[in-house]
């Protein structure tokens, strides 16, 4: 009985796990042409190193989505999508419904992306800083929603000192005008 592989259709183009493992065999020489070693290996993945570079590449059949994840050996590995792509490498994906992520992926590494392969130092660090810039910007992002949502809590109680304290937390020029007419409010009520 054939081996049995997982198979998902999306939108105007289909993939499987075995498309995966094709690719990564026709993508090896590419690796190997860098001095890249396979560090481990099974069914929709695959971890390469370079003396400098290390290499995540993996496929989820759930959601047919491909992750590629890159760094310094010893170093921070950053996600590299397609916005990450574009603002670090100045990749632009071409606008075809039809082509797969992992297409994408090999266009990357065939073009601005061989940067990675290469182990170019500044653009690695590059790639460092702009990781860390994104997830201060996510988590910050994340911390302003949660005191926006705590002060809304606390102005719905009439908790007018609970309000400052969370409105307070947040940098004014990110704030709509209409907290600054509730922080005003605030202020005098918690006076009284």
């Amino acid at each position: 009985m054939p081996a049995q592989h997982k198979y998902v259709d999306v939108g105007s183009y289909a993939f499987d796990s075995m498309k995966f493992e094709e690719t990564i065999q026709k993508l090896q020489p590419l690796f190997n042409s860098h001095n890249f070693k396979t560090i481990e290996r099974r069914q929709g993945f695959i971890h390469l190193q370079s003396d400098l570079v290390s290499i995540r590449l993996g496929h989820d059949w759930r959601d047919n989505s491909i992750s590629l994840f890159a760094g310094q050996i010893n170093g921070q590995e950053s996600e590299i999508d397609e916005k990450t792509m574009k603002d670090v490498f100045n990749h632009l994906s071409r606008d075809d419904n039809n082509k797969s992520p992992l297409q994408n992926i090999i266009d990357f590494l065939n073009g601005n992306g061989r940067l990675l392969l290469t182990g170019d130092i500044n653009k690695l660090r590059e790639l460092e800083v702009y990781s860390s810039t994104q997830a201060k910007l996510y988590t910050d992002n994340l911390i302003l929603k949660q005191n926006i949502a705590l002060a809304d809590k606390a102005w719905s109680n009439k908790n007018y000192k609970q309000f400052l304290r969370h409105i307070e937390a947040i940098d004014p020029s990110y704030l709509p005008k209409s907290y600054h007419l509730k922080y005003k409010i605030a202020s005098d009520k918690s006076k009284l």
